[in-house]
């Protein structure tokens, strides 16, 4: 089983061109959902992200790259 990949708040927070308050009230919203480590930080899953971003996967299949990636699909 492969490992899920977690971005920090200010990762996202730079991919979707919004800053880590944007982020912030999102998830007090309910517009996207956060996870905390063991040492309380925010992150969030890159199938998270992505589904903000609308990013589409080819062929229906699930996002397995990296963070870099991702990052990599937003610039292209």
């Amino acid at each position: 089983m492969a490992t899920e990949e977690f971005l920090a708040i200010g990762e996202v927070a730079k991919l979707l061109g919004v800053t880590p308050q944007a982020i912030r009230r999102w998830q007090k919203e309910g517009k996207i959902q956060e996870t905390r480590s063991p040492t309380d930080r925010r992150l969030y899953r890159v199938r998270e992200v992505k589904r903000i971003m609308g990013v589409r996967t080819h062929h229906g299949s699930a996002y397995t790259g990296t963070s870099r990636d991702l990052r990599q699909s937003v610039i292209c």
